[in-house]
């Protein structure tokens, strides 16, 4: 009876200590946010997001700290799983504006332009994402006239030839 009081109180103690490590990495992850350690923050949070129950979803976090530390891809994949969970229009609006913001960052305008439209889609009073949206049809504008005049310098160059 003894050793199988000992037992019990080894599984329970284990049970807890792993219970609570998601929690004080998540705390962690908070803190390092807090103070603006974005690095440390992403690694916490995703640490959290690992040892957190199934029902536990710390997206949001993930891309906030990985869009403060530039990592645009992570970000932009932790705020597309995000939206792909949030039921609720208004913030899977938010979700997807914040898709599109990393997509911005990164360059990728034909994707950011798709991104807001789905956020718009969600909340279509968003003057944020309507602005965003805009702005990054601009900016593909831009670009596209770029690659074009590149194209004409190159095909100039190979008719000097």
């Amino acid at each position: 009876m003894r050793k199988f009081l000992l037992i019990a109180l080894v599984f329970c103690m284990t049970g807890f200590v792993k219970g609570q490590s998601w929690e004080d990495s998540l705390r962690l992850g908070k803190k390092y946010y807090a103070e603006k350690q974005y690095d440390k923050a992403y690694s916490a949070l995703l640490e959290a997001q690992k040892l957190a129950p199934s029902h536990v979803d710390l997206s949001k976090d993930i891309g906030n700290a990985a869009y403060r530390n530039e990592d645009f891809e992570m970000a932009e994949k932790a705020f597309r799983a995000a939206a792909s969970k949030d039921k609720d229009e208004s913030l899977n609006a938010k979700n997807w504006h914040n898709v599109g913001n990393s997509q911005m960052k990164a360059k990728n305008y034909e994707a950011a332009i798709e991104s807001y439209k789905q956020s718009l889609r969600r909340n279509s009073n968003d003057d944020k994402t309507r602005y965003n949206l805009a702005e990054a049809q601009r900016r593909l504008k831009i670009q596209e006239e770029q690659q074009q005049e590149q194209n004409q310098d190159q095909q100039s160059e190979d008719d000097d030839q």
